[in-house]
């Protein structure tokens, strides 16, 4: 049986949402999740992963190579820069939540919408996309956006402010681009109602990060 690492850097929905899509997408796989919420707390504070915030991350991904993870998944797009340094160090893939959705983005126009819920996503996303977008010899015009309130709202025990919040700006934003990236997998769940209420795709990391796995792990 495969086992796959899940690295949170929060306790909320995500932990449970992104564990139900990985179960229903993969078969006969163990999971390992460990969730440490200082991380994006003090990404938070400094606005970048710092090299104590590496660390501590290496040491997580460490002790999921240790139970035995055929792969480690980054479940943060705020520390997700660190999974290229990770895959070099550590004798396991290590992957960003986010990677595959990027690859849908690209694939689906040359106008790319990106929200988020707090502001460090932003920048290490729409660097990411810029990346896999040079690698991929486009150059698509990329607007972020961020849901002001959302996170505080979802943390603060209230899901339905943030969700509200982040479809008023999806509303917004789909004026100007041709598909929306929801940045954090913490807005994973709003991918299909947003996707039923805009005309324009809306692409989550959660679910299309299960998609990638189950054919990484083959």
């Amino acid at each position: 049986m495969k086992k796959l690492a899940i690295i949170f850097t929060s306790l909320g929905p995500l932990v449970a949402n992104f564990t139900q899509i990985l179960k229903d997408t993969l078969e006969d796989c163990e999971l390992i999740r460990i969730a440490d919420d200082s991380l994006i707390r003090d990404v938070q504070k400094l606005g970048a992963p710092d090299e104590n915030i590496t660390e501590r991350t290496f040491c997580h991904i460490e002790a999921a190579v240790k139970a035995g993870a055929d792969m480690v998944v980054i479940a943060c797009s705020s520390v997700g820069e660190l999974a290229p340094l990770a895959d070099a160090k550590f004798p396991v893939p290590v992957i960003r939540i986010d990677s595959a959705m990027m690859d849908r983005a690209l694939e689906a126009g040359d106008r790319i919408g990106v929200i988020a819920t707090l502001q460090t996503t932003i920048g290490p996303t729409v660097g990411f996309l810029e990346e896999k977008a040079k690698a991929a010899g486009k150059a698509p015009q990329i607007i972020s956006r961020v849901a002001e309130g959302a996170y505080q709202a979802l943390n603060s025990g209230k899901p339905e402010v943030h969700d509200e919040l982040v479809t008023a700006c999806a509303k917004e934003l789909a004026k100007e681009v041709d598909v929306i990236i929801l940045a954090q997998g913490s807005m994973g769940r709003l991918g299909k109602p947003l996707g039923e209420l805009l005309p324009i795709p809306v692409l989550t990391s959660p679910d299309s990060c299960a998609l990638a796995v189950k054919e990484m792990l083959k």
